[in-house]
């Protein structure tokens, strides 16, 4: 992989792997969502359902290129600062790490499949991050996997204190009640 050059094919590459994702997963929610609003209630209930569905997939094409260019962009920077931090300031800079970042976007491709998509899709997906970053700026593989292991970390962390938060709320609303 080239290590400097320009962006605009790494965003691209990213940008429609994402695109791509986003109408299959779209379709499906169409397909079901029309076929879950069949056979219950009227007809309007039914027209409701599938417009519904329509509407939903239209929404998901026009605002998947904006929230991949975001979520592309935020990853990269964060992955970035830790690899000043963690690498060293003798790295191959942003660029290098936003194209491997755009290029471990292609694992999105699966993430519409049920059950293990999502799952086998983000597993290879740091999987791919580890080597990239490991490979374009000439580091350990320990030190690629703290870079994308970090951020992973601490959204967990988040998620277990969130859970613990909304646990104690309804705890205490159920003690109210009684």
């Amino acid at each position: 992989m080239n290590r400097r050059g320009d962006w605009i094919n790494p965003i691209v590459f990213a940008l429609v792997w994402y695109m791509i994702a986003a109408v299959i997963g779209g379709l499906i929610g169409l397909i079901f969502g029309s076929f879950m609003s069949l056979g219950s209630g009227g007809a309007g209930d039914q027209a409701a359902g599938i417009a519904t569905s329509f509407g939903s997939f239209v929404v998901t094409i026009l605002l998947a290129p904006i929230f991949a260019a975001l979520i592309l962009f935020v990853m990269a920077g964060l992955r970035h600062l830790l690899v000043m931090l963690i690498v060293g300031s003798q790295n191959a800079g942003f660029e290098a790490t936003l194209r491997v970042q755009a290029y471990a976007f292609a694992t999105r491709i699966v993430w519409w499949i049920p059950i293990l998509g999502a799952l086998v899709g983000f597993v290879y997906g740091l999987y791919l991050s580890v080597v990239g970053i490991r490979e374009v700026h000439a580091t350990t593989t320990g030190k690629a996997a703290l870079v994308v292991l970090i951020p992973v970390a601490v959204a967990l962390l988040l998620l277990a204190v969130l859970a613990a938060l909304i646990g104690a709320a309804v705890y205490s609303l159920l003690q109210q009640q009684m």
